[in-house]
């Protein structure tokens, strides 16, 4: 593949950076994000800016849920497989508090590719809100894994704490007999008493 390029004229494949949406950051997406991952902890937000008569195809696989696309400044055509198109628009000013609305939302279905054209004469920027079912599983599946990793622990620290304590007992008890026979042996010349377990 080749494409003109020299470091002393403009590139013609080269579109500019949407700064536009640089003020949005520190306000509308980071409130937006804060708002969503309160929603469960398996849920995030991504933010896509596009281009002018450009499209944007993505595919959501099965395991993301509630997958929805609001318009955040803009206008935008939904184009689903199997599905009628949907256009939704924002161009009023943006809302901290309803961020998704009636007619600025519109739900994507999971396990299918589906395109998101920019039908404006300026870029627009919108964003995916969805839940992560994988994470969701997996975080149920690691706390019952770590149920049963604590169960198994404090058996094991019983079990632990029982050979210790049986342990001390015989060594405590063994020294009790000797020092009984020592004073036997010392003040009443009882000779030692020699026991010796008998194996079967």
């Amino acid at each position: 593949m080749k494409a003109t390029w020299s470091p002393f004229e403009n590139t013609p494949w080269v579109f500019p950076l949407l700064t536009q949406f640089s003020d949005y950051r520190k306000t509308f997406f980071d409130h937006v994000a804060n708002e969503v991952s309160k929603w469960t902890n398996s849920s995030d937000v991504v933010f896509v800016a596009d281009y002018p008569n450009r499209y944007f195809e993505n595919f959501m696989p099965t395991e993301l849920k509630n997958i929805t696309i609001s318009i955040v400044s803009g206008e935008i055509l939904v184009e689903q497989m199997g599905k009628p198109n949907v256009t939704i628009s924002n161009k009023n000013e943006l809302s901290l508090h309803s961020f998704i609305m009636e007619g600025r939302s519109h739900r994507i279905t999971g396990g299918n590719y589906h395109k998101i054209h920019n039908i404006n004469n300026f870029p627009s920027c919108y964003m995916y809100t969805y839940t992560n079912s994988t994470v969701d599983n997996s975080k149920s599946d690691t706390s019952a894994e770590q149920e049963t990793n604590y169960s198994d622990f404090i058996s094991q620290i019983f079990q632990d704490l029982s050979e210790f304590f049986q342990e001390k007992y015989d060594v405590f008890t063994r020294g009790l007999l000797l020092m009984m026979n020592a004073y036997l042996d010392v003040f009443l010349e009882v000779p030692m008493v020699v026991r010796k377990r008998i194996l079967d």
